[in-house]
């Protein structure tokens, strides 16, 4: 009698103690969840805002995607086109010859100029262009009209002639890049440049600090830590094609007409380029994302099957329990 309770004594304290051992598990199993939610969740922040901030720091933030731009949608010839028929037009209602505008501005001086204002934005400095060389071949051009029709001038005349070579300057001016869309557009550049100088190393940092924390987390799982990596790399796949699908459907993209026909060229092609280079990343992050997660979803079971077996508890009903 006495060995048959002593006997049940030992099978109860010894399932207590199974019972003391499942519960530390489950606890320090939720606790672990629950930070590995969270670290997951900021995870995904960290991943967009990385992402969005190297868009733009390889397109609007960088002087030669912008320049590549300018050259792939030929704005520097269409600028020389659009000069040209303003200055035509203004000269129509001057009563001058076409003629006088000859060699008054060339393709280098359109090119060197623009670039030269897209340098400054970048740069923070402040570009005048110089309308000196238009001014003079323009009133080179205007001296010789006169004197080959032999137009005798009154001061009226010559206060319109004044008064049209400054339109002609300011229409140059006007066209290379519009005076009241400039400042603005500095601002912004010098405000998002700031922004990443500050704050941008901190922000790429960030991904690679919240996945150490996972780690820490998860010291003795690192399946488990990877594949919380990868639900976080899926879940902003998902978001940033949900985020695409929205755009693509309320913005038409390429369609976008503001300030000069040139401009509107540009920027529809920036934005076309910008999308199709998110579209890319959708694809790669979801894709990645769903391989992974479903890679280590099956190597972490595994992984927890052998280990709850060899601590001879019944594997299934645990897993399936918990």
């Amino acid at each position: 009698m006495k060995k048959k309770i002593k006997l049940y004594k030992m099978k109860t304290e010894n399932k207590l103690k199974r019972d003391e051992t499942k519960n530390k598990i489950i606890d320090r199993k939720a606790i672990s969840k629950i930070c590995a939610y969270m670290f997951s969740f900021l995870l995904v922040i960290s991943i967009l805002l990385s992402f969005f901030l190297n868009m733009m720091d390889i397109t609007i933030l960088s002087e030669s995607y912008i320049t590549s731009r300018l050259i792939e949608s030929d704005y520097y010839n269409n600028t020389n086109k659009t000069i040209q028929s303003e200055f035509e037009q203004y000269t129509n209602q001057s009563g001058f010859d076409k003629s006088i505008l000859e060699n008054v501005f060339t393709q280098e001086n359109i090119t060197n100029d623009i670039n030269g204002v897209i340098h400054s934005l970048y740069q923070n400095n402040k570009y005048e262009i110089n309308t000196n060389i238009i001014e003079e071949n323009l009133n080179r051009n205007i001296v010789k009209y006169i004197e080959v029709n032999n137009i005798t001038l009154d001061l009226k005349q010559k206060s319109n002639i004044e008064a049209f070579k400054d339109v002609i300057t300011a229409s140059y001016v006007n066209n290379i890049f519009p005076k009241d869309i400039m400042d603005p557009i500095a601002e912004t550049i010098q405000l998002l440049n700031s922004f990443i100088t500050r704050l941008g190393s901190f922000i790429y940092a960030l991904p690679y600090v919240i996945i150490l924390c996972l780690i820490l987390v998860n010291i003795n799982r690192i399946v488990t830590t990877l594949k919380y990596a990868s639900i976080s790399v899926l879940s902003s796949g998902i978001f940033l094609t949900i985020t695409y699908i929205l755009l693509m459907k309320n913005i038409n993209i390429g369609e976008i007409s503001i300030f000069t026909k040139s401009i509107s060229d540009i920027l529809n092609l920036m934005f076309i380029n910008i999308f199709n280079e998110i579209s890319v990343f959708c694809i790669i992050f979801s894709s990645v994302g769903l391989a992974l997660t479903l890679l280590f979803s099956i190597i972490e079971d595994k992984f927890d099957f052998e280990m709850l077996s060899n601590k001879g508890i019944n594997a299934n009903k645990w897993l399936y329990k918990y």
